[in-house]
């Protein structure tokens, strides 16, 4: 990741990043919400926004701090994950489990495509960015 100088942030970056993860990811909502804009030109503004090195970081730290604060982390999430898995399948809810067992691999990296396309000689494999 692009180190960001965070120290000199803008009060309105601040408020932007703050919405922007309460808001679940809408950026364009943030935006507006900050700046006063229309719809249609927040939604490049606050694309563009969200690739400035300083609003990156900004986001990264104050995603961490959240996750600090929750007592979350990525082994907790999978045991947490797997903890619901054994309980659906314990209960005979076999398709119920099927949802944390996809979300454990997407984690884990172990999902398939989504989706494949095979055009004449090309191929395209499109697979989901993992979330974390």
């Amino acid at each position: 990741m692009e180190e960001g100088n965070i120290e000199n942030i803008k009060t309105e970056h601040l408020q932007f990043v703050d919405l922007y993860l309460r808001k679940g990811y809408n950026a364009t909502t943030a935006y507006q919400e900050v700046y006063g804009t229309e719809y249609k030109a927040s939604i490049s503004c606050a694309s563009r926004l969200l690739t400035n090195a300083n609003i990156k970081a900004l986001i990264e730290i104050k995603k961490k701090e959240i996750m600090d604060e929750l007592g979350i982390d990525f082994v907790t999430q999978l045991k947490q994950l797997e903890f619901i898995k054994m309980k659906l399948i314990e209960q005979e809810k076999f398709k119920d489990a099927v949802t944390p067992i996809e979300v454990q691999n997407k984690m884990l990296g172990l999902n398939s495509p989504e989706q494949i396309n095979i055009k004449e000689e090309r191929i395209t494999i499109v697979i989901e960015p993992k979330k974390l």
